[in-house]
């Protein structure tokens, strides 16, 4: 459809400059779709995710015993270190959402783990792309729309997830194709949309809890507009409880129904990747228990702690030197400003920013030195897994689109000025988190009041993190190092 607020220009340089939109996009997808993982060293979470993706792929379920760890070391990638796992009545089970897990297991199972989960990540940043690109087609033309949505998708970090096998990306389109379902909603009335949307979000909340305090308001609100909000409403709660209950089932059962989900429960972790098998006994396994970040008392102990602490973290969420909005995701930063600036603050528009603002809120309070995703995290990983839905701002605000433009030219600009270092190699930013770029530098190192680090750096030789035991980095003439205390 053509938009109304779309600008007027020769088709034919209009279609050339979209073509070559498309193209350098589809480079960089073509290029995540032939990477290795193995090029990299396991860190992070992506041991778990694709051990777990492997045992779907050959068994058809969450179990985790010795043919896993068998067929993980055929990859020749190393031991699974920073493994995650649980004891249940019938063994051993993996302790990981299993969505993203669950999602690349046909990949693997067609094309094998390596080239199955590099196109399963590769097809995860096509759907981000097209994604956004139908969400603004709600109110911009084909141009206008492919431009912010490849800017939204390549000039920041979430194109650079595409390498690694982490969940994030796979939340966030997720939270991308909430999105669409809340703006479609917008514009037709169609009662579906919204409902998918409700479905959407119960298995959400079975991966990621936090998502109902995002995205809850804004079904809630468009639900609300409607004539008959109460049999919507009873519909959306409906399919919502269905979704939830269906999803959590797995984590019930492989916890002989003590957690709803992988977080609520008694879990194993192994920083060496050592297992609880035969002669690879788990003995550098620590247990670690989840449940505490669900009870009341916990709530109340962390709004009793100090204060200050949050308030600073909540400042590093949006413009800390490795964990920041504004120099990991510059456009949705700018698209927030864009709209405080226009100031036309509808309801939909509000409960995207308060959705963006709790969630932030949330970690920050209750997490404020881990209010990003831990020490491997490119930028803020907890920000992106939810970050699409501040592209529904320009439709529900209705920007102008010259205005959009030039907000999406000026995050394109800053995206490649601060991570200018980490795309000219984005196959390793998630594994080399210290080098920055020296405008990223202008921005505040991650430290609490007391001194103490808050960001790891990202210098994560295992073995040396095994044998130290506290690392922190500091900076030596504006370069970030590594240090070890004591």
């Amino acid at each position: 459809m053509e938009s109304r607020f779309g600008p007027s220009g020769h088709q034919h340089v209009r279609r050339a400059a979209l073509g070559l939109i498309l193209v350098i996009c589809s480079i960089q997808i073509v290029r995540i779709g032939s990477a290795d993982f193995r090029d990299g060293p396991v860190i992070g979470d992506q041991a778990t995710h694709v051990m777990q993706a492997i045992s779907i792929a050959s068994e058809g379920n969450l179990s985790f015993d010795s043919g896993d760890v068998e067929r993980f070391a055929e990859l020749k990638w190393g031991a699974p270190q920073g493994l995650f796992y649980q004891q249940y009545e019938h063994g051993y089970a993996f302790a990981k959402p299993y969505g993203y897990s669950l999602y690349a297991a046909p990949l693997v199972k067609v094309f094998g783990p390596v080239r199955g989960m590099a196109l399963a990540n590769a097809l995860l940043v096509t759907v981000l792309l097209a994604a956004v690109t139908a969400i603004l087609r709600h109110g911009f033309e084909p141009l206008v729309s492919v431009f912010v949505a490849a800017v939204f998708t390549f000039t920041t970090a979430a194109y650079m997830y595409g390498y690694v096998q982490q969940a994030d990306l796979f939340l966030a389109v997720i939270a991308v194709a909430l999105t669409l379902l809340a703006v479609r909603y917008h514009a037709s009335e169609r009662v579906p949309y919204l409902v998918a949307a409700a479905v959407v979000l119960g298995f959400a909340m079975s991966d990621k809890p936090q998502f109902f305090g995002v995205f809850a308001p804004l079904i809630l609100v468009l639900a609300w507009k409607s004539d008959r909000r109460r049999t919507l409403l009873a519909y959306l709660g409906g399919a919502f409880i269905a979704s939830f209950v269906v999803a959590i089932v797995p984590y019930l059962f492989y916890s002989d129904f003590e957690a709803w989900n992988p977080y609520s429960g008694i879990r194993f972790y192994s920083p060496g990747g050592d297992v609880p098998f035969d002669s690879t006994a788990a003995t550098d396994a620590v247990l670690t228990a989840g449940d505490q970040f669900f009870s009341v008392s916990y709530w109340k102990d962390a709004l009793g702690d100090d204060l200050a602490t949050s308030v600073e973290s909540a400042g590093y969420a949006l413009y800390g030197r490795h964990t920041g909005m504004l120099p990991f995701y510059p456009l949705a930063a700018l698209l927030i400003l864009g709209a405080l600036y226009r100031r036309r603050w509808d309801p939909n528009s509000v409960a995207v920013v308060f959705g963006i603002a709790a969630y932030i809120a949330f970690y920050s309070l209750f997490f404020p030195l881990n209010y990003y995703g831990g020490g491997q995290s490119l930028g803020s990983r907890y920000l992106l897994q939810i970050i699409p839905l501040v592209v529904a701002l320009p439709v529900f605000a209705r920007f102008p689109a010259q205005f959009l433009a030039k907000l999406a030219g000026a995050g394109a600009l800053l995206g490649l000025l601060f991570l200018g270092s980490h795309h000219r190699s984005p196959s390793n930013a998630f594994t080399f988190l210290s080098r920055t770029s020296v405008t990223q530098q202008l921005f505040p190192f991650e430290y609490d009041r007391t001194g103490e680090l808050i960001f790891a750096c990202g210098t994560w030789d295992r073995t040396a993190i095994i044998q130290n035991g506290s690392n922190l980095c500091h900076e030596i003439a504006g370069v970030t190092v590594l240090r070890t205390e004591g």
